[in-house]
Formats: C-alpha cells, sequence, structure tokens
C-alpha cells in the first residue's frame, strides 16, 4: 500500500476555477478598468478568493483567508500568485466596483449557455424566497 503523504491530483476547486475560460475573465476586467489602481490583488486573485469562499462555505474573511493559505500549495494550478491577508481582501470587496464581477456573471452565462442549451430557456431567470 503506498502510503505517501505528497499530493498528487489537483482539488476540485482548482479543477473548477480551470473550467473558467481565463481570456473571456480578462475581457471583461479590461472592459471595467477595474485593475487600474491594484498592484498586486487584482480582479482575477479576487474573483477566485471569492469563489473559494462561497465554495469552502466561509462565514468570514479569517476563515477564508486562512483557509487558502493552507492549501497555498495546492491551489497554485489556480494562477494565483498572490494570496491576500484580511486587510486587502477586505479593502478589495469595499472599493473595487461590483460591476466587474456582474460583467464577469453575465459572460460566463452567455459563454455556458451555448453549451448546454436546454437546460434553460435563455431569458428566464426565478427567484424564490426563501423566508
Amino acid at each position: 500500500m503506498n502510503k505517501s503523504t505528497h499530493f498528487t491530483g489537483q482539488p476540485t476547486f482548482a479543477q473548477l476555477v480551470k473550467l473558467l475560460p481565463k481570456s473571456l475573465v480578462i475581457d471583461c476586467i479590461q472592459k471595467s478598468g477595474s485593475d487600474f489602481y491594484y498592484k498586486r490583488f487584482n480582479t482575477w486573485h479576487h474573483l477566485v478568493t471569492m469563489l473559494f469562499s462561497c465554495y469552502g462555505h466561509c462565514h468570514s474573511l479569517r476563515e477564508v483567508v486562512t483557509g487558502m493559505r493552507a492549501l497555498e500549495g495546492r491551489l497554485q494550478s489556480c494562477d494565483i500568485k498572490f494570496f491576500p491577508a484580511r486587510s486587502t481582501f477586505s479593502e478589495a470587496n469595499a472599493k473595487r466596483d461590483s460591476v466587474v464581477f456582474e460583467r464577469i456573471y453575465f459572460a460566463l452565462k452567455s459563454y455556458w449557455d451555448g453549451y448546454y442549451p436546454d437546460s434553460r430557456p435563455k431569458n428566464s431567470l426565478y427567484v424564490i424566497d426563501s423566508t
């Protein structure tokens, strides 16, 4: 039996991030100009960090940052060069315009709708409030 403790495959999160067409995301980022004042924690890093917080069911900034740093070696395949501190992540959440994420969402939605044409009609969106 192999008792190697080395990580041999990619985590599920890294595989999901690789499904994002990065050229499409970068095009949305450039159109919105959201990376103009940011040097290290750019919009791609912000997007991956936000996706990590959703995927990991994180409830606080501390959980997000600690979880990403704990998986630092395994998340290198997500094209992440900088893991944010809590203050950096908090400042980006407060100052970066949400329009860029809206553009990314709709661009990805239209991209993936072409692959799954029978899943839902294009112009219908149902929002259900659980309260």
